[in-house]
């Protein structure tokens, strides 16, 4: 077969043309440290690069999710810490109330009472985020509050049994609250708030709380440090599920690096070779690409 001179000349600018694409391709990558620059580049690498982003992207939102639950949380073991506080420090008045020798003191263990109750209150109330962290879902007002007349305390929303939920991972959903029902019961006259009033206002006319009052007492601070422990629970189990999440979130970047990230050493020799080839190129491009039909005469 005959090889022309023209044939020589399109193969070669053929050949120096892929070389200086390539030549081009590589400086882009190290430019951006990145291999996968277009799909066309590695479809499969795209792909999978593509796969993890969006699990990356989804984790991130997940550890979001961990991390305002695990702050609801805290505020809400903090206002159950308090209500326990208050709780004990009920008991142990109730106690030296009990003593005959206490019985000129009623008025001043009335007041104490009072205080704690205006506390176990205020934290009954405990907000975080624009959310009533005992107030069940809803959020639009304080849950507890007093009558009109001063006389007793009562649910001012409709309904605080709402449990808050959080998807922490694709499988698992977790409730983050202690609703205000579980804790407080139904507020009618029974529950802790009004058993306060009416030991207070007893105390206030020379009448000492029973045992039953003490009981209920008794029972609620009971409650409330079974509340406590479950909150514990919970909260470890957000930051577990937070450390595994951030885990996987570096394993998940260190597959996207895998598959998109240059080696510039590499690169960088890859570079030279190319560069060589082409300055070779154009030297040997002198050589021919120049003769006419003159020279062959």
């Amino acid at each position: 077969m005959r090889i022309s001179d023209s044939m020589l000349q399109s193969n070669f600018l053929s050949n120096l043309n892929n070389s200086k694409e390539k030549m081009q391709k590589l400086q882009t990558e190290v430019a951006s440290n990145n291999k996968v620059n277009n799909p066309s580049d590695s479809p499969s690498g795209a792909a999978k690069i593509m796969r993890f982003k969006a699990n990356v992207s989804q984790t991130k939102d997940f550890i979001k999710n961990v991390d305002n639950s695990s702050a609801f949380l805290q505020e809400s073991i903090r206002g159950l810490e308090y209500i326990f506080d208050e709780t004990t420090k009920v008991l142990v008045n109730l106690a030296e109330v009990k003593n005959p020798r206490n019985d000129s003191n009623l008025n001043t263990y009335a007041d104490q009472i009072d205080a704690s109750l205006n506390i176990i209150l205020e934290s009954a109330n405990t907000e975080f985020n624009g959310q009533f962290v005992f107030g069940g879902t809803d959020d639009s007002k304080p849950p507890y509050g007093y009558t009109a007349d001063k006389s007793a305390i009562e649910l001012k929303v409709n309904d605080v049994s709402g449990n808050r939920k959080v998807k922490i991972s694709k499988n698992i959903t977790q409730k983050i609250n202690v609703a205000g029902s579980e804790l407080f019961g139904n507020v009618d006259g029974t529950d802790i708030f009004n058993k306060l009033i009416e030991i207070r206002d007893n105390l206030r006319n020379g009448i000492k709380p029973t045992d039953e009052d003490v009981k209920a007492i008794e029972d609620f601070s009971t409650s409330v440090r079974n509340h406590l422990s479950e909150a514990g629970n919970v909260s470890n189990k957000l930051d577990a599920s937070g450390e595994i999440l951030s885990n996987q979130v570096l394993t998940l970047e260190g597959l996207i690096s895998k598959e998109s990230d240059v080696d510039i050493a590499a690169a960088m020799i890859d570079l030279q070779n190319y560069d060589y080839s082409l300055q070779l190129s154009y030297k040997m491009s002198s050589m021919f690409l120049t003769k006419s039909i003159l020279d062959y005469i």
